[in-house]
């Protein structure tokens, strides 16, 4: 008995070729998680030039980095 693909195969059914989905297709998806990478690093950034002036505000590197895992989780 040849081998089954997927559900839907009928009992005689000869599997030629099987195709994956390309990344190229999954691009909005690609994009938003970008996108969602670099909100953590761009807030500490803009933090940054706010407080330029006063370095008791400035935020630290924990927060950075804190900042970055939490991108990670939302993207």
């Amino acid at each position: 008995m040849p081998q089954k693909y997927f559900a839907d195969q009928f009992d005689d059914e000869e599997m030629l070729y099987m195709f994956r989905k390309h990344p190229i297709v999954m691009r909005k998806a690609l994009i938003i998680s970008s996108l969602a990478l670099l909100i953590g690093p761009l807030y500490v950034l803009v933090l940054t030039f706010v407080y330029a002036n006063s370095p008791d505000k400035i935020p630290s590197v924990n927060f950075f980095f804190t900042s970055l895992l939490l991108s990670f989780i939302l993207a």
